[in-house]
This record gives C-alpha cells, structure tokens and sequence, in this order.
C-alpha cells in the first residue's frame, strides 16, 4: 500500500497536519498536500486525485469564517471523485447535530482527535482496500417487479463508490447473449438479492435456472444470498425453493409492497446497503 495518494484537510496545519503527514510518509505514504479551508480541500482534490482524504470537518467557510460543517460539504463533493475514499477526522464528534449528518454519508469513517498511528494506518489501509475493492451482487427478481427493482436501484447502484457493483439483466446491451450474460455476472458474483414474490416463484427461468445456480455458489463458494421479501409467498414454496433457510432483510409475513416508499428506503433498501458495503 506504500506510495498511495492521501490528502490532509486540516486548518490547524501544525498542530494536527503535520504530525498526520508525517506518520504516513514515515510509513511510505505520499501525502500530496494539506489543505486549511474547505475549497482548498475540494481543488487539491479535483486536481490531484488521491486515494484517500483525511478530512476535518470544522474549517474555514465560503465566507472566510469557521464553519461547523464546511468539511461535510467539500467531502459530497470529493465523493464525486472515482475511487477516492473519505475518512473524517475530528475532535467534535461528541455533537448530535454534527454526528447525524456525518452518519449521511456513505461508508463514513471516523478517527478522533487525538489520532494514534496505529488508528491512523489501519483506517487508511482498510480505505484504500475499500477504493481497490471490486465486489459484484447479482440482483435476481422478476421483470413483473421491476418497480421495486428500480427502486431499490436508486440506493444500492451507488455502493459503486465503495467498490460494490451491482449487475442487474438492464445492463445487458443489444446483441449480447442474455443468457450467456447472466451466467457470467453469476460467476463472479459475491453476493446475490433475491426479490421475492409470486412472481419470482412463478418465473421457470428463475427458478430452474437462477435460483438452482445461486444456491449451489452459496453451498460451494459461500455466496451470500439475501432474500427481500416483496408479496407474501407461503413457507411451503420457499422451502421447496431453498430460500427459507436464509435470513431476508424482512419478513415473509411482512412484505415490503404494503410499505410506503420512504420506509423501504430506509428499512430495507438502507438496510440491504450496510450489509452489502460490508462484503
């Protein structure tokens, strides 16, 4: 991991970036800058690309004063940055209103202040693992539920950034072989979800082909399977399809179509995203 790219945003230069940048340059980093205010913080970003940013949150604003939450909005910004991952560093943490934000953002990680060197590396290693990473989930649901796909989509399409990429048949483009498509992303799968319905159980391509393929990658390679469960389907079928055996983000007797759509965002779709961004 020696010679990765890291960015210190910090407005207290010598007392808490210099001793960050050099315990990482001790340890082969290369630290490409410091910067004091939150639009410093997003050029250097923009324009040198690092692979990972150690960002204050408390920093000079747009307006030249202190601003308690100027680190929060120059990180949704480097986030735009590909394959650059973001750890907050701060003494503030201890504030509600600064913590439920910061619990915003995706994949979020915190160091406080005073940092450890062994804290310092091993958040910083694990980031770069995580901007390395390239983990596939198979999304295996029935066209007659494209809603809750696409829905679902919305939240679990941007794992993208914490190197989780989903495949989903809409990716197959004209002239590929579907099938010969669908087997591929099978393959390489890490995880599958499996939007369960009638529908889904009704489907003799799901359930000959995808499911029994599924089931043996999860039997021989540890594939992890994750059920959301979205009409009602009885005990009796999903045993004999293998799936009662795994733990669904819901309920069977719960489904999510009788959910409206801001608490499936966050108890289901959300849900499915904290296990997925800890594949």
């Amino acid at each position: 991991m020696a010679h990765e790219r890291v960015l210190i945003v910090e407005d207290q230069v010598g007392l808490e970036g210099r001793p960050l940048e050099a315990m990482l340059k001790k340890e082969g980093y290369k630290v490409i800058g410091i910067a004091e205010t939150a639009k410093d913080a997003v050029k250097f970003a923009m324009r040198n690309r690092p692979k990972v940013v150690l960002m204050d949150i408390e920093l000079v604003g747009a307006e030249g004063k202190q601003d308690r939450f100027a680190g929060l909005r120059a990180a949704r910004k480097i986030r735009a940055i590909k394959g650059t991952q973001l750890i907050f560093v701060t003494g503030i943490l201890a504030e509600p209103d600064v913590l439920s934000e910061v619990q915003k953002s995706p994949g979020y990680e915190f160091l406080i202040k005073p940092v450890r060197k062994a804290q310092l590396l091993a958040s910083v290693q694990s980031a770069i693992k995580k901007a390395k990473r390239k983990d596939l989930v198979f999304v295996s649901y029935s066209h007659q539920d494209r809603r809750f796909a696409e829905e679902m989509m919305k939240q679990v399409g941007a794992l993208k950034r914490l190197g989780v990429r989903s495949w989903i048949d809409t990716q197959i483009a004209p002239s590929q072989r579907w099938e010969k498509e669908i087997n591929r992303a099978l393959a390489k799968a890490k995880a599958a979800i499996c939007l369960v319905s009638p529908h889904f159980i009704a489907s003799d391509f799901i359930t000959k082909v995808e499911l029994p393929k599924l089931l043996k990658a999860e039997a021989k390679h540890g594939l992890r399977v994750y059920p959301v469960f979205i009409n009602f389907v009885h005990d009796a079928i999903l045993k004999d399809r293998g799936l009662q055996d795994f733990q669904g983000i819901n309920r069977p007797d719960d489904p999510i179509a009788k959910w409206r759509e801001p608490k499936r965002h966050q108890y289901c779709w959300g849900v499915l995203c904290k296990y997925l961004s800890a594949l």
